[in-house]
């Protein structure tokens, strides 16, 4: 289903602090798998390669350049003292930085209103916290909808620590737990989400928890092979002078967020948001892609949603102007879904057998016998 819609006429402070708790990260070499706050995680092995010099010192530094722009100046260093007031007094916004017991991952949460859903999201490769939640929040909180932004590794608060494909991964599932056990939020209640780069993060979360009430993909990827293919085609790419070192560095870069794998295998709803103007990742070489390759989902529980006037790097504005709107086509979407859910898991009511039918049983009992 393809739809296209327009624009519609803990404590106060910044996220700063002292990490409390310690990384859980432990490597089982006998296995050959992470093993994470004593849960196995997928392991991504290198290549010999990739484990010599050359791949380390060259090609793994311009990896992460090319992958990861903490410093973009889409990041917001601070919180205003306006959106710090929306935030953390009106709404009750709590910074989580390495809770113990949950590895090291570090988070902005805003808690719901009553039963409301909670929205947990990965942002993309130009962005922190900060911004995203800014932008989030404004659409999701005054509809008491709860959120969870995930601060990648080695951006804005989680800066000491290196990013990768598998920490992402990992410190995702971790905040994912913390969620259904600390806070006690059910995964029916869970909408997974990301935006760009962190599309593969909630595709990655979605596999893993089936029973999420929505996966939400904003400008999503297949994997970097292709988005790197496709901005190489582009004469206003921005990847300027290193284009032909990529070109040719490609095929030894070990992160790929290769999502292909995995989409067959999720089975909660989906809904997939593409800005018309997108020319970094448009709808017909990455979201309908994703559509077709999600076989374990209904046709009827599968929907992209084309944004009038976005490209990639406003969808996000694009769609906080829309404000109720957006979420009205959430909660359109999901209603035949949750009364089919619903109706799938009622008891069926007892059967009451008149008495010359019970005796007919018996009857047939004692034949038996």
């Amino acid at each position: 289903m393809i739809q296209a819609i327009g624009p519609a006429s803990a404590s106060r402070g910044s996220y700063h602090g002292v990490n409390s708790g310690k990384s859980l990260h432990a490597q089982n070499a006998l296995s050959g798998r992470i093993s994470f706050a004593g849960k196995p995680y997928e392991h991504f092995p290198k290549t010999p390669f990739q484990q010599g010099l050359f791949y380390r010192h060259v090609i793994e530094p311009i990896e992460r350049h090319v992958i990861y722009r903490p410093h973009s100046a889409y990041s917001i260093p601070e919180l205003t003292e306006e959106k710090k007031d929306f935030l953390f007094n009106t709404h009750g916004m709590e910074v989580i930085q390495s809770p113990e017991g949950y590895g090291n991952f570090h988070a902005l949460f805003l808690p719901p209103k009553g039963n409301k859903p909670v929205m947990i999201f990965s942002y993309g490769s130009a962005c922190n916290a900060n911004r995203a939640m800014s932008e989030m929040a404004e659409v999701f909180a005054p509809k008491g909808y709860g959120l969870m932004v995930l601060e990648n590794a080695g951006f804005g608060s989680h800066q000491d620590v290196r990013p990768n494909e598998q920490r992402l991964y990992q410190e995702a599932e971790e905040a994912y737990r913390y969620l259904t056990t600390e806070k006690q939020i059910p995964s029916s209640r869970i909408i997974i989400s990301g935006f760009s780069l962190g599309s593969a993060v909630a595709t990655y979360l979605s596999q893993h928890h089936p029973n999420a009430l929505l996966t939400v993909l904003f400008s999503p990827m297949t994997n970097l092979t292709d988005v790197t293919k496709n901005l190489l085609q582009q004469k206003h790419d921005r990847i300027g002078i290193m284009r032909h070192a990529i070109r040719h560095l490609l095929p030894y870069m070990q992160q790929q967020y290769d999502s292909s794998e995995r989409l067959p295998e999720m089975k909660s709803p989906l809904m997939i948001y593409v800005g018309e103007k997108d020319s970094q990742m448009p709808a017909d070489k990455f979201a309908k892609p994703i559509l077709n390759q999600t076989t374990g989902i209904p046709a009827s529980q599968k929907k992209l949603i084309l944004v009038r006037d976005a490209r990639h790097r406003n969808l996000l504005q694009t769609i906080k102007h829309q404000g109720d709107r957006i979420i009205d086509e959430m909660e359109t979407f999901l209603a035949p879904i949750a009364h089919h859910h619903h109706a799938s898991t009622q008891k069926p009511s007892s059967l009451k057998l008149s008495t010359r039918e019970q005796k007919h049983l018996e009857q047939q009992a004692e034949g038996v016998a």
